[in-house]
């Protein structure tokens, strides 16, 4: 049996190994996936035991197994014992608590066990500067250091963050101030995301982003006045579109309060949109604010309320 294992607090770097690792297997003998709702001691056991059409045991790419505890942990850990000569391939997410059964067993049994601890800031700098050149775009030596400060050796975090200001920097070299504000827009993601989802119709997800915002902290209040704020400019973009006018970045951000940079994003979700639907939920938005601010609703009734009424 052969059991690699990939970990650590630099998610970003062990995540890269275990994808290249669990690459190269699938090449070789094929692979297996096993994780979130699929990573259950039947199905494991069953990998195990199974069988490519060339009459090899395929790789077996696991996610997630160290966070089980109590019998469950014991079954996997018997289970894993088992395996005489199977090839598992493990990543597992942050920094391991060592009293967890199964990494305990992996400790123990890995054939190859790399944990990823954080980069320092030179790695990070370094990071930085060959993304941003893949990306094809630039970036100010001030905008490298608030990254670096930032996200604190954060890779993960750090190349989505890349990948967004390449995205809205069209060419220009990025400066501190566009990260601060794609930082920004970062955290209401999920509120933008509920306004799009009901715009368009698509209740569930509509829902799911509504919990993730409130799962992250977000004020129920602070919510519903970016929805207000959302819904407003995706009208004024939608406006400008139906018209067939040629969107002037500057002037339409500077009108609905958002920097040049977002319109085109804006743009893109606006162009599927109804405009009726649109102004509906804008209507609704409106009347809610106004039941929040009289004191005849709580936000978190509102919210759930608009979503419903508009499923109905």
């Amino acid at each position: 049996m052969s059991i690699k294992v990939f970990a650590g607090e630099d998610s970003y770097r062990s995540r890269v190994a275990y994808l290249f690792a669990r690459e190269e297997a699938k090449k070789r003998i094929g692979v297996v996936i096993l994780r979130d709702e699929n990573l259950t001691e039947e199905n494991l056991s069953d990998a195990l035991g199974g069988q490519t059409l060339f009459g090899d045991s395929p790789a077996i790419a696991v996610e997630g197994i160290t966070s089980f505890t109590g019998k469950r942990a014991d079954m996997f850990v018997e289970i894993l014992s088992r395996a005489k000569t199977a090839e598992i391939i493990i990543w597992e997410n942050g920094k391991m608590n060592a009293q967890l059964k199964v990494w305990k067993y992996l400790q123990k049994s890995a054939e190859q066990l790399k944990i990823f601890g954080l980069p320092t800031d030179f790695e990070v700098k370094n990071f930085i500067a060959e993304k941003t050149k893949s990306l094809g775009a630039k970036i100010n030596t001030m905008a490298v250091a608030f990254l670096v400060n930032a996200f604190h050796g954060d890779l993960a975090s750090i190349n989505n963050e890349l990948e967004k200001l390449a995205l809205f920097s069209h060419g220009k070299e990025i400066s501190t101030e566009d990260v601060k504000e794609v930082s920004a827009i970062a955290t209401k993601v999920n509120v933008f995301n509920v306004a799009r989802s009901l715009a368009l119709g698509d209740y569930k997800n509509a829902l799911k982003n509504l919990a993730d915002s409130r799962a992250a902290g977000e004020e129920p209040r602070f919510i519903l006045s970016q929805m207000i704020k959302d819904v407003r400019a995706l009208l004024a973009i939608k406006d400008v579109l139906d018209r067939k006018q040629k969107i002037n970045p500057v002037e339409l951000g500077a009108q609905v309060g958002v920097r040049d940079f977002v319109i085109d994003a804006l743009s893109r979700s606006a162009v599927k949109m109804s405009a009726v639907k649109l102004r509906r939920l804008f209507d609704q938005l409106i009347i809610s604010t106004y039941a929040l601010n009289t004191g005849r609703a709580e936000a978190d009734d509102i919210l759930d309320n608009i979503a419903l009424q508009s499923i109905g």
